[in-house]
């Protein structure tokens, strides 16, 4: 069989050969936290070349090894730890590996006798955890309107939001797909420049979010002024439910569609006619939002 001779730090017995594995004791430190490294020196007689020294933490081996110089009286050699090798409460063991077969029925053929490491290890830093932290991914872009009319050389300013707030990339890119007709800057400005649409996209982290521009000489007839609720406040008893009305301005506005949204839905939903239903104590704000032009208007909704 192999032979394994477990070192210990700061005093290795002396052992004699017998049928059981020589025993095995841990090295107590140093212990290499985020890198260093140890040099152990191995004396006897008639020690053979080819020694080679391995870490393991437990039984597990850490891939840390290294070949010994030096034969006959004394060998030694310096075992360089990585950054995550060992901890100040995990200690770890060094073995040094024997290049022959060894009956252990029979005369040792050297004495080996493992002397204190010499260590040359960094001072225990407050560094930064061994771990990188991961950056976190965009998961939507919203913008408030879906829509606007505008009438050549007329500009708006869009607003995007990127979601979650602690996102690691949330610089937004903002483009046209018709520069004819419109345009926009690096901030979302939009600029009106001829009759026509214009599909304008906020890009973060490969999500987006997208405002169709219409440019007409009747825009300012057409676009929307206004939304206003059938009620500005309601309260509801649990399981209750409530439909609320929204109402365009002006009459004449071409996109009168509604967006429905409650500030938190597990104290009431709406759904996307309106209807909200009380599911829990607490007060909570619904709004619509015109499509077109991001017209907002609130009820506060109190459930009992």
């Amino acid at each position: 069989m192999k032979a394994f001779l477990t070192c210990a730090h700061p005093h290795t017995p002396r052992y004699t050969p017998r049928r059981s594995r020589p025993p095995s004791p841990r090295l107590p430190a140093p212990c290499p936290r985020r890198g260093g490294t140890v040099s152990f020196t191995l004396t006897g007689t008639n020690l053979p070349d080819g020694i080679t020294f391995e870490a393991f933490e437990g039984d597990a081996e850490t891939g840390t090894t290294a070949t010994a110089t030096g034969s006959g009286a004394e060998v030694s050699a310096v075992l360089a730890f990585g950054p995550n090798t060992g901890t100040r409460n995990r200690p770890y063991t060094v073995r040094a590996r024997l290049p022959f077969e060894v009956d252990f029925l029979q005369s040792p053929a050297a004495t080996l006798t493992l002397l204190a490491p010499e260590a040359a290890l960094p001072a225990d830093p407050a560094s930064p955890t061994d771990t990188a932290p991961q950056s976190v991914a965009v998961k939507s872009v919203e913008m408030p309107m879906g829509a606007k009319m505008l009438e050549k050389g007329r500009k708006v300013t869009l607003k995007a939001t990127v979601s979650p707030a602690n996102a690691a990339n949330k610089k937004i890119t903002w483009r046209s797909s018709d520069k004819k007709v419109a345009t926009v800057s690096s901030k979302g400005v939009v600029k009106a420049l001829k009759n026509g649409k214009a599909t304008i996209t906020a890009t973060a982290g490969g999500k987006t979010a997208k405002c169709t521009i219409t440019v007409s000489a009747n825009a300012a007839q057409k676009a929307v002024r206004a939304v206003t609720l059938s009620k500005r406040k309601a309260t509801l008893k649990t399981s209750k439910t409530l439909r609320l009305m929204a109402t365009v301005a002006p009459q004449a506005a071409k996109q009168k569609k509604v967006v429905w949204a409650s500030s938190d839905p597990k104290i009431a939903t709406v759904s996307a006619s309106g209807v909200v239903k009380a599911l829990t104590r607490g007060t909570v704000k619904i709004t619509a939002s015109s499509y077109e032009g991001g017209k907002k208007a609130v009820c506060t909704v109190t459930v009992r």
